[in-house]
């Protein structure tokens, strides 16, 4: 193949990557520099760093970014919790987890919008099969059912019960695929020895899975940084504001303030609270394979 043969094969995928990836990217850092609100102004008005100083004084997106975080670890910690139990159970010789592996996957690759309306009705405090589940327990502490999305004090709750129960199984085939990577001789040996399971768990099977955990840590914490269907279809970001996480605040200031060059700004923080969340974890996975 000729040299100039290969650069036909590259250039589509060259100007995909700057059309849709690298323009938007830069044309959105030139908003965040200017004010632009469309009701009244016809073209973007540079600013400099005015909306960058002014969104460390909104009170708002400072809830946004606590909130983002709340969301983000608690999600991340379950999740890791239940993929490695599930992990651990797969990886056994039990009859049908081949069947039990299919089914972990149907949450992944369901329709995002319809699940979390699946949820949404779930979640409904007359009618909802979630209520009608727990009614024996209301009954028994003599409670009111939970509002669930509509209570300050359960709705982020609510979302990252719907966020683990459809991304947990991603951690779950990472988690898997590592502990299939373990060399059996190791655990034979160490039985030999007489280890205990829990002494096999702690020197041989968390060690081997740490780059695996870091990898699933990685992927779903851009994730969660990324989230916006769960929260606008089941809670939009309330009540008072219980579950609004920055995306959510993004989305409010742009569509529905018209905030052109602040939301912009606020993306640009956002991406940047991604990349240094990525490169530390990528740095730790660096220094455990060095």
């Amino acid at each position: 193949m000729k040299r100039k043969d290969v650069y036909k094969y590259i250039l589509p995928v060259v100007v995909l990557i700057v059309l849709f990836q690298v323009f938007p990217f830069l044309y959105n850092f030139y908003l965040s520099l200017h004010s632009w609100y469309l009701p009244t102004q016809k073209i973007p008005i540079f600013v400099g760093l005015k909306n960058y100083i002014d969104a460390w004084r909104d009170e708002n997106f400072l809830h946004s970014i606590k909130v983002q975080f709340l969301f983000s670890i608690i999600s991340l910690s379950v999740e890791l919790l239940i993929g490695l139990g599930l992990a651990l159970l797969l990886n056994r010789e039990i009859k049908g987890k081949n069947i039990f592996r299919t089914l972990f996957i149907l949450p992944m690759m369901a329709t995002p919008v319809a699940m979390n309306l699946i949820w949404k009705v779930m979640y409904n405090p007359t009618t909802g099969l979630i209520n009608q589940f727990l009614l024996p327990v209301y009954k028994f502490f003599s409670i009111e059912p939970l509002t669930w999305t509509g209570d300050t004090s359960t709705a982020l709750l609510s979302v990252i019960i719907a966020s683990v129960w459809r991304w947990a199984p991603f951690t779950v085939f990472i988690l898997l695929a590592g502990l299939q990577s373990i060399d059996p001789t190791l655990y034979e040996a160490a039985s030999i020895d007489g280890a205990s399971t829990l002494k096999r768990f702690q020197h041989i099977t968390l060690p081997y899975l740490k780059t695996p955990i870091a990898i699933a840590l990685l992927f779903r914490s851009l994730d969660l940084f990324k989230t916006f269907d769960e929260i606008y279809i089941l809670t939009g970001g309330g009540p008072a504001l219980a579950t609004e996480i920055i995306n959510i605040h993004i989305f409010f200031k742009a569509f529905e303030g018209f905030h052109m060059g602040y939301a912009s700004a606020l993306t640009m923080i956002l991406f940047l609270f991604s990349m240094a969340l990525a490169g530390i974890i990528v740095v730790i996975i660096f220094l455990r394979e060095s």
